[in-house]
């Protein structure tokens, strides 16, 4: 899916800002099936910042870390 969908989901909530009217439209394109919104808001995001969802992907697979994924959870 990635960012062909999120532009595409992005389209759609250009046409229709209203919650409703853009989850009938989600409905009715076929486009709600088997997403979950955080999914579909990952998407949009991507879709719209792709220079920041490059980085993003390039931090997350370990390209600042030689190899190794660059996130590590706090100590607590």
């Amino acid at each position: 899916m990635g960012l062909a969908y999120g532009a595409a989901l992005n389209e759609g909530r250009a046409l229709f800002p209203g919650d409703t009217e853009f989850g009938q439209w989600l409905r009715s394109a076929n486009l709600a099936e088997g997403m979950h919104d955080h999914e579909r808001a990952a998407a949009m995001w991507a879709a719209a910042n792709p220079d920041q969802f490059a980085e993003a992907r390039k931090d997350f697979r370990g390209g600042h870390a030689g190899g190794q994924v660059a996130f590590r959870w706090p100590d607590s």
